[in-house]
């Protein structure tokens, strides 16, 4: 397939990086999945109100819920609280429960389970920060979604949500160890927690971030692509 193609295109900077490793060849990258462009997001931040974040996935093991957890252990000195969405199993839900005991910070960690997607939505506006731990993804849906709805983002530097995230939006922690990153994760939140404005700047520039990967830009970017196959320039 890779050999009778007139073009090729990875979902993510990381498979675009390995692919012209391997192949040697040119390869496009657009991430697999899009923004909804929303301009007026109803949204707002009271620098006197707890700090909320919000988790969204699957409570497996590529999603790393307990490095979020144990960064709220390490901000238990703030008004922070951590609002969990997402299935898992009868074990998986006591892990997080028993951790959240053991670091003493049962009463900020919220598990509201299952929700449906415009309670999920209606999270996202009136939470502060979207905290995404996981550590092998493609484009994850939930931090496009996150954009979309002017939720700044912390997330490690991989796979889709690096390309996705940048300074404008949110920050970026190295991906290195589960220690490593509990340490700067909580770093990174405690700073933005004495500084809401920088906060309020990163929801703003949301909006700009939701139209460059918005779906009508990568319908865009693809037109581009099938007319330079078209005309044999990619050959």
């Amino acid at each position: 397939a890779v050999a009778y193609a007139d073009a090729l295109i990875a979902a993510t900077s990381g498979s675009q990086k390995r692919l012209q490793d391997f192949y040697h060849k040119p390869i496009y990258m657009i991430n697999e999945t899009g923004c909804r462009v929303i301009e007026k997001v109803d949204k707002s931040f009271d620098f006197s109100e707890t700090m909320n974040l919000l988790w969204v996935g699957k409570l497996d093991f590529r999603k790393q819920l307990h490095i979020a957890v144990k960064v709220i252990g390490k901000l238990k000195d703030l008004k922070v609280v951590l609002h969990v969405c997402g299935g898992g199993t009868n074990s998986q839900i006591d892990a997080m429960n028993k951790l959240a005991r053991q670091l003493g910070i049962s009463d900020k960690l919220n598990y509201h389970g299952v929700v449906t997607h415009e309670e999920i939505k209606k999270m996202m506006r009136e939470c502060d920060l979207l905290l995404f731990t996981s550590i092998a993804e493609g484009t994850p849906h939930v931090v496009q979604e996150a954009i979309a709805n002017h939720l700044p983002v912390v997330c490690h530097d991989t796979c889709g949500q690096g390309d996705c995230v940048d300074d404008s939006i949110g920050c970026k922690i190295p991906l290195s160890n589960p220690l490593q990153s509990v340490e700067e994760m909580s770093d990174t939140i405690r700073n933005l927690y004495h500084d809401r404005t920088k906060l309020i700047k990163m929801s703003n520039n949301c909006f700009a971030a939701s139209k460059r990967m918005s779906w009508d830009r990568k319908v865009q970017e693809m037109i581009k692509i099938y007319e330079k196959c078209l005309e044999g320039s990619v050959r």
